[in-house]
Protein backbone atom coordinates (compact mmCIF):
# COMPACT_ATOMS: atom_id res chain seq x y z
CA UNK A 1 0.00 0.00 0.00
CA UNK A 2 1.09 3.54 -0.55
CA UNK A 3 0.48 6.82 -2.30
CA UNK A 4 0.67 7.94 -5.92
CA UNK A 5 0.10 11.14 -7.90
CA UNK A 6 -2.53 10.96 -10.66
CA UNK A 7 -2.06 13.03 -13.81
CA UNK A 8 -4.49 13.92 -16.58
CA UNK A 9 -4.30 14.50 -20.34
CA UNK A 10 -6.05 13.79 -23.63
CA UNK A 11 -5.22 10.53 -25.41
CA UNK A 12 -4.63 12.41 -28.70
CA UNK A 13 -2.92 15.70 -27.96
CA UNK A 14 -2.17 15.97 -24.26
CA UNK A 15 -3.39 19.51 -23.71
CA UNK A 16 -2.04 21.77 -20.99
CA UNK A 17 -3.90 21.56 -17.68
CA UNK A 18 -2.96 23.24 -14.40
CA UNK A 19 -3.83 20.66 -11.74
CA UNK A 20 -3.91 20.87 -7.95
CA UNK A 21 -4.95 18.61 -5.11
CA UNK A 22 -3.53 15.61 -6.93
CA UNK A 23 -3.50 12.74 -4.50
CA UNK A 24 -3.97 9.04 -4.64
CA UNK A 25 -3.66 5.95 -2.52
CA UNK A 26 -3.46 2.29 -3.41
CA UNK A 27 -3.54 -1.20 -1.93
CA UNK A 28 -2.07 -4.22 -3.76
CA UNK A 29 -3.01 -7.76 -2.75
CA UNK A 30 -1.36 -10.39 -4.93
CA UNK A 31 -1.81 -9.10 -8.49
CA UNK A 32 -4.96 -7.06 -7.72
CA UNK A 33 -4.55 -3.31 -7.22
CA UNK A 34 -7.17 -0.91 -5.87
CA UNK A 35 -6.49 2.79 -6.40
CA UNK A 36 -8.42 5.88 -5.47
CA UNK A 37 -7.64 9.51 -5.91
CA UNK A 38 -8.63 12.99 -6.89
CA UNK A 39 -7.44 16.04 -8.78
CA UNK A 40 -8.72 19.54 -9.46
CA UNK A 41 -8.36 21.39 -12.74
CA UNK A 42 -7.40 24.97 -11.94
CA UNK A 43 -6.98 26.08 -15.55
CA UNK A 44 -7.24 24.66 -19.05
CA UNK A 45 -4.49 26.45 -20.96
CA UNK A 46 -4.96 24.24 -24.05
CA UNK A 47 -7.59 21.50 -24.18
CA UNK A 48 -6.50 17.97 -24.96
CA UNK A 49 -8.15 15.87 -27.67
CA UNK A 50 -9.75 12.44 -27.95
CA UNK A 51 -10.37 10.38 -24.82
CA UNK A 52 -9.79 11.74 -21.28
CA UNK A 53 -6.93 9.77 -19.74
CA UNK A 54 -5.93 9.42 -16.08
CA UNK A 55 -2.30 8.36 -15.74
CA UNK A 56 0.31 7.60 -13.11
CA UNK A 57 -1.05 4.35 -11.68
CA UNK A 58 1.40 2.76 -9.23
CA UNK A 59 1.29 -0.53 -11.15
CA UNK A 60 0.60 -1.13 -14.84
CA UNK A 61 -2.95 -2.12 -15.80
CA UNK A 62 -3.06 -5.78 -16.80
CA UNK A 63 -4.55 -7.21 -19.99
CA UNK A 64 -7.24 -9.16 -18.14
CA UNK A 65 -9.34 -6.00 -17.90
CA UNK A 66 -9.40 -5.77 -21.70
CA UNK A 67 -10.00 -2.72 -23.82
CA UNK A 68 -13.22 -1.15 -22.62
CA UNK A 69 -13.53 -3.41 -19.57
CA UNK A 70 -15.07 -1.60 -16.61
CA UNK A 71 -12.66 -1.25 -13.73
CA UNK A 72 -13.86 1.76 -11.70
CA UNK A 73 -15.89 4.95 -11.52
CA UNK A 74 -15.33 8.71 -11.67
CA UNK A 75 -17.48 11.55 -10.33
CA UNK A 76 -17.09 15.34 -10.34
CA UNK A 77 -18.05 18.15 -7.97
CA UNK A 78 -20.55 19.64 -10.42
CA UNK A 79 -22.15 16.32 -11.27
CA UNK A 80 -21.11 16.59 -14.92
CA UNK A 81 -19.36 13.22 -14.67
CA UNK A 82 -22.67 11.39 -14.34
CA UNK A 83 -22.58 7.65 -15.13
CA UNK A 84 -18.85 7.69 -15.88
CA UNK A 85 -16.60 4.69 -15.59
CA UNK A 86 -12.92 3.93 -16.05
CA UNK A 87 -11.59 1.37 -18.50
CA UNK A 88 -8.12 0.16 -19.41
CA UNK A 89 -6.57 2.77 -21.65
CA UNK A 90 -3.35 3.56 -23.40
CA UNK A 91 -1.79 0.15 -23.01
CA UNK A 92 -0.82 -0.38 -19.39
CA UNK A 93 -0.48 3.27 -18.46
CA UNK A 94 -3.81 4.26 -16.92
CA UNK A 95 -7.54 4.62 -17.44
CA UNK A 96 -9.75 6.10 -20.12
CA UNK A 97 -12.88 7.89 -18.91
CA UNK A 98 -16.06 6.67 -20.58
CA UNK A 99 -19.75 7.33 -20.02
CA UNK A 100 -22.79 5.10 -20.14
CA UNK A 101 -25.64 6.74 -22.03
CA UNK A 102 -29.10 5.66 -23.15
CA UNK A 103 -27.63 4.70 -26.51
CA UNK A 104 -24.75 2.71 -25.02
CA UNK A 105 -21.20 3.34 -23.88
CA UNK A 106 -19.18 6.19 -25.25
CA UNK A 107 -16.27 8.49 -24.60
CA UNK A 108 -16.88 11.08 -21.92
CA UNK A 109 -16.10 14.37 -23.64
CA UNK A 110 -12.77 15.84 -22.67
CA UNK A 111 -14.49 19.24 -22.86
CA UNK A 112 -16.21 18.32 -19.57
CA UNK A 113 -12.87 18.48 -17.81
CA UNK A 114 -13.15 22.21 -17.14
CA UNK A 115 -11.44 24.70 -14.85
CA UNK A 116 -12.84 24.64 -11.34
CA UNK A 117 -13.89 20.97 -11.48
CA UNK A 118 -12.62 18.41 -8.98
CA UNK A 119 -12.71 14.75 -9.98
CA UNK A 120 -12.80 11.76 -7.64
CA UNK A 121 -12.25 8.19 -8.78
CA UNK A 122 -11.49 4.63 -7.76
CA UNK A 123 -10.60 1.48 -9.67
CA UNK A 124 -9.61 -2.13 -9.08
CA UNK A 125 -7.54 -3.90 -11.70
CA UNK A 126 -5.09 -6.75 -12.22
CA UNK A 127 -1.49 -5.58 -12.31
CA UNK A 128 0.65 -6.22 -15.37
CA UNK A 129 3.60 -6.49 -12.97
CA UNK A 130 4.46 -9.02 -10.27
Amino acid sequence: QGTWVPTFRGSGTAGDYDLSGQQGEYVKVGKMVTVWGQFKIDAVNTAGTNTPWILGTPYGVGDIVGNGGVTGTLISTSGSANMCYLSQGGGRNGFYVRQQTNSGAGIYSIANFAAGETFYFYATYPSSEE
